[in-house]
């Protein structure tokens, strides 16, 4: 629900929130919920293609950034495509929009050289949070394959990084609903992104979540589409339909915010921003989570 001051404009009804110091997600996300019962939000991006695309994306950052995302992430491209860029977004956003950033780094279709190119220039950068993910094969491939001397899976990536560069990175891992989260968690991921939530959780994959050592939010973006919402999106299919197509999917997706903040099961949201702010932007203001900025 949305609030507002005297003068009638709108506010976040979170409240006063915390103020964290950078650091370690990890940490910060504990230091945010022993101070609050309020959800943080935090915004995904991904490398554009062109250097126009970047102005374009930092230019976005820094409207999102007034919003006060607890941290922001960076994609990383199949097969390190997009390694050098990936890289340098991440340390450009921390030193220009002084926001913690997460750094995502895929495994597979790579060498383990690439892999720890990028874990070293994170640590140079002074970049100390990673998502350790397996990866989407390259475009063009149907299926991943296992690079010789590369890794087979994110588990192998994780205690890779915990032999390699013991405690200094704060590990985040994807945690699927649907999979099974905890053995990665307990190689040494120490925070889990509940992946892509288009549905509420059943409460079967309520408990196999709460059966999971360390932390876990919950990302927006795409996954498989329930029954009843594929019946919707094929009855607002057509370009006559596209801005009740876009309603439709503000609604629900803040109607399943509500849902998630309120089961209690995780302290933020993330919200894949596909690189714009307006989708994003008309969530939280519906979730009365939008502060109004000059």
């Amino acid at each position: 629900m949305s609030s507002t001051d005297t003068a009638g404009n709108p506010t976040d009804c979170r409240g006063q929130l915390p103020a964290v110091k950078n650091g370690k997600i990890i940490d910060m996300v504990n230091a945010w919920t022993a101070a609050t019962d309020q959800p943080f939000i935090s915004f995904e991006y991904f490398p554009p293609k062109t250097p126009e695309g970047v102005v374009k994306l930092h230019k976005v950052i820094d409207e999102m950034c007034k919003q006060k995302p607890l941290f922001v992430d960076f994609t990383w491209g199949a097969g390190g495509s997009s390694a050098d860029l990936t890289l340098e977004l991440s340390k450009t956003s921390q030193q220009k929009h002084n926001v913690m950033v997460n750094m995502h780094l895929t495994c597979t279709n790579q060498s383990k050289e690439v892999c720890d190119a990028g874990l070293a220039g994170a640590k140079e950068a002074g970049i100390c949070n990673i998502v350790a993910l397996r990866g989407d094969p390259p475009k063009g491939q149907d299926k991943w394959e296992v690079t010789e001397g590369g890794f087979a899976c994110a588990l192998d990536l994780v205690k890779y990084m915990r032999t390699n560069y013991g405690d200094y990175f704060s590990i985040q891992v994807a945690g699927y609903p649907e999979g099974h989260p905890d053995r990665i968690t307990k190689a040494g991921g120490e925070w889990s992104v509940v992946s892509e939530m288009s549905r509420p959780l059943s409460d079967r994959e309520k408990m196999r979540l709460v059966d999971v050592d360390g932390e876990r939010m919950t990302g927006f973006c795409k996954t498989r589409i329930p029954p009843a919402m594929a019946k919707r999106v094929a009855e607002l299919s057509g370009d006559d339909k596209k801005a009740e197509f876009a309603e439709y999917g503000i609604d629900y997706l803040t109607d399943l915010c509500k849902q998630l903040v309120a089961s209690k099961l995780v302290p933020g949201l993330h919200f894949y921003a596909l690189n714009q702010s307006e989708r994003t932007f008309q969530i939280l203001k519906r979730l009365g989570y939008y502060a109004p900025t000059d």
